[in-house]
Order: structure tokens, then C-alpha cells, then sequence
């Protein structure tokens, strides 16, 4: 009988833990998506954020925007590398605006100044 209670418990409790983890992940994508309309936000949330960013930066010291014509964003950011031995390198950040007006990274490359 108290195996039971316990069961449901635990039944109850994983599925509170579920819907808690689900609707936490859907606000942080949905405030993502939302902040990411803004180009500032984005150069800087791309430059510096990714699991599989191989170029990413431990902190962006500055950015430069070389072109932009509403749609299309090429930008040079300037900051230390997130990898040893953190050293100060430049890459050119191409972003591309889509129809919902969010800015997303198409192509990150190194310097080549």
C-alpha cells in the first residue's frame, strides 16, 4: 500500500518536473526569439553563445557593423577567444533577417586582416 502512494507520487512529481522544465524551455526560446530582433542583441548573443560555435568568444570587447541594408548583415566583432590561450582575434559575422524579423547567423569566419 505505501509502494503504491509512493509511486504516484513520484508519477505526480515527474510530470510536475516535466511541465515546469517544458514551459521554462518555451519562455527562454520565445524571450530569445524576441530579443534577437534587435542587431545588437543578435551580434552579440552569436558571437558569444553556441554549443557547437567553434568560433566563440569569452567576451565581446567590440563590434562594427561593415553593411547592412535591412535584410542582410555583415558585421566584424573583436574580443577574446573562449578557448586557451585567450588571445584577442576578429571574425566577420554574416546574419540574414528572417520574415518574422529575427536576425540568424548564416555564416561565422575568422579575419583574414
Amino acid at each position: 500500500m505505501n509502494l503504491i502512494k509512493n509511486l504516484k507520487k513520484f508519477k505526480t512529481l515527474s510530470f510536475i518536473s516535466l511541465i515546469i522544465i517544458i514551459t521554462t524551455y518555451i519562455i527562454v526560446f520565445s524571450y530569445t526569439n524576441f530579443k534577437c530582433k534587435n542587431l545588437d542583441y543578435a551580434i552579440k548573443k552569436y558571437s558569444t553563445s553556441g554549443i557547437f560555435n567553434k568560433y566563440k568568444l569569452y567576451s565581446l570587447e567590440d563590434f562594427n557593423i561593415k553593411f547592412s541594408d535591412g535584410n542582410i548583415c555583415i558585421a566584424e566583432v573583436n574580443g577574446i577567444e573562449g578557448k586557451s590561450p585567450y588571445k584577442t582575434t576578429t571574425y566577420n559575422l554574416h546574419l540574414v533577417k528572417h520574415k518574422s524579423g529575427k536576425w540568424k547567423l548564416s555564416e561565422i569566419s575568422p579575419n583574414n586582416n
